[in-house]
């Protein structure tokens, strides 16, 4: 699911994410450090985010992780190619990059001998192992919702940019999602 304008003040947020600092977190849900997050995000831009995703989704939610994420060029994530199903049943991305520092998005690929948990551990980062099924341009103030268990890798690889105001930025969000009962 992709959906265009998503926040409402775009430019105030992403002024914001220009004076945050993305030192690195630790995720509560596999306790691994990863580097170039920030957890600094308004609790107004939370809740406006989290309402919009129930309001695409049809249904209540419940948030397990939200941060973003910055990769500057020459950063190579540990596992290009990923799941995030240990994570929840469903991710949220929200691209934070201006129009004019937009490159990529995100691909969602399956191995090329159609085994991708069986190839995972020795073939994630080896991008001519995967092939593109569908993608997600980036495009600034962009969402794109999608089923954790998705394969998927962030482009292009080994991120762009030098800086948090032109590298690539993106807001995650990991979520459950519960019918709504009446």
């Amino acid at each position: 699911m992709i959906e265009d304008n998503f926040l409402d003040d775009f430019p105030r947020f992403r002024a914001h994410c220009d004076r945050v600092r993305y030192v690195g977190e630790t995720c509560p849900i596999d306790n691994k450090v990863y580097p170039g997050i920030s957890t600094d995000i308004p609790p107004h831009v939370l809740e406006e985010i989290y309402f919009k995703i129930e309001y695409l989704m049809g249904c209540d939610i419940q948030p397990l992780f939200t941060f973003m994420r910055l990769t500057v060029e020459g950063e190579y994530i540990p596992h290009q190619a990923h799941n995030d199903a240990d994570m929840a049943q469903w991710t949220f991305l929200l691209y934070l990059n201006r129009d004019d520092h937009c490159d990529g998005g995100t691909d969602f690929v399956r191995h090329v001998e159609g085994r991708d948990l069986e190839a995972w551990p020795t073939d994630h980062s080896i991008p001519e192992k995967w092939e593109i099924v569908e993608k997600c341009e980036m495009r600034e103030n962009r969402a794109c919702i999608f089923q954790a268990e998705k394969m998927h890798r962030a482009q292009p690889l080994g991120g762009f940019g030098k800086t948090k105001e032109d590298g690539r930025l993106v807001l995650v969000c990991f979520f459950n999602a519960n019918p709504i009962s009446h």
